[in-house]
C-alpha cells in the first residue's frame, strides 16, 4: 500500500494534495518516507501483538470453560457423596443418584426406605446352635447331659 506514486487525490474541499513535486526538500521527503516506514512496521508489530493476545484468550477462555465444568462435576459429587452419606447408601446406591438435589434426596430416601424393609441377612434362630458357653469336660452340667441322653438316671 505505498501511496507516493498514485496521482494527486482531492480533499473534502475539492482542492489537491500535495505530490510528491510539493516536498521543500528531498531530506523532508525521505524523512515522510521513513516515518510512514516505522509507523508501518509499529502497526505490523501491533497487529500481531493483538493476534497473540486473542489466541491467548482464546485458550484462557477454554482452559476456563474447562475447570468450570470440572468444578461443577466435582460439586455434584460431592453433594451426592453428602445425601448418600445422610440416608445410610452404599456404594452401589451412590451411583444411581443423578440430577439437582432435589431429585437425589428424594431417590436417596426410597432407596433407604426399600433397603430398611429388605434384611440384608436372616436373623439368627435361638433355638439353634449351642448357648455361646460349651461347658467344661469335667463339669456337672455335662456329667448330667451326658446321663440324660444315655437315660442313666
Amino acid at each position: 500500500m505505498d501511496n507516493t506514486d498514485t496521482p494527486t487525490e482531492t480533499d473534502a474541499q475539492g482542492q489537491a494534495d500535495a505530490t510528491s513535486d510539493d516536498f521543500k526538500s528531498p531530506e523532508s521527503k525521505s524523512a515522510v518516507l521513513a516515518d510512514l516506514a516505522t509507523e508501518r512496521a509499529a502497526r505490523k508489530n501491533l497487529t500481531e501483538k493483538l493476534a497473540a493476545a486473542q489466541t491467548a484468550q482464546a485458550q484462557a477462555s477454554e482452559q476456563l470453560s474447562a475447570l468450570t465444568a470440572a468444578k461443577q462435576a466435582a460439586e455434584r459429587d460431592a453433594l451426592r457423596y453428602k445425601i448418600a452419606a445422610t440416608y445410610g447408601l452404599g456404594a452401589d446406591d451412590i451411583e444411581l443418584l443423578s440430577g439437582d438435589e432435589n431429585a437425589m434426596t428424594a431417590l436417596a430416601k426410597r432407596l433407604a426406605q426399600t433397603s430398611t424393609q429388605q434384611p440384608k441377612s436372616p436373623a439368627p434362630d435361638p433355638t439353634q446352635g449351642g448357648t455361646g458357653n460349651p461347658p467344661a469336660l469335667n463339669s456337672d452340667q455335662l456329667e448330667r447331659d451326658i446321663k440324660k441322653v444315655l437315660g442313666i438316671a
